[in-house]
């Protein structure tokens, strides 16, 4: 949740609140922008999915530097690491680059827009357009067969004397 109202208000140009601004500075170390000027998230984690992921971006040597090799290692010299892995991400073309991570067992995604995020085909199943009303399912409507029984939310006050007895 606190990473969608980060992407969010990233995209809106809003201020962020300290832990979403502290996400901001982790995830950004973690972004790389392809050719084709679209933008990717890392989440590798260990060792194999580094080395894997330097195969993929043709400097499978780098897996082998002292100063790359392990975690720890990478994380001191995060800057210098994130510049060259930048410089390699950019040689390739946003989704030939996702499946061949994907291939290799490299945990990564595309930054999408909210728009293009909703456009995917596994959120399908996720949307509902009843009545008029387009949104999200949620625990609440699991099991509900068809929306076809969902109505809009009341008005201000539409209820109230039914509420309190009147």
């Amino acid at each position: 949740m606190i990473l969608m109202r980060f992407l969010q208000k990233a995209n809106f140009n809003q201020r962020m609140c300290p832990l979403e601004f502290e996400l901001f500075q982790k995830i950004h170390y973690l972004m790389g922008i392809t050719a084709d000027a679209f933008e990717i998230v890392l989440a590798v984690g260990n060792d194999k999915q580094f080395s894997n992921l330097c195969e993929v971006l043709q400097c499978a040597h780098l897996s082998q530097n002292v100063k790359f090799k392990t975690n720890a290692s990478r994380v001191i010299n995060r800057a210098a690491l994130n510049t060259f892995l930048a410089t390699q991400i950019k040689t390739f073309i946003q989704s030939e680059l996702l499946s061949q991570l994907e291939q290799h067992q490299v945990p990564a995604g595309a930054m999408n827009s909210m728009k293009e995020v909703f456009e995917l085909a596994q959120t399908t199943p996720l949307l509902f357009h009843a009545n008029g009303i387009r949104g999200l399912k949620t625990f609440i409507a699991k099991g509900i067969e068809t929306e076809t029984s969902l109505t809009p939310p009341p008005h201000l006050d539409a209820d109230t004397n039914k509420v309190v007895g009147f």
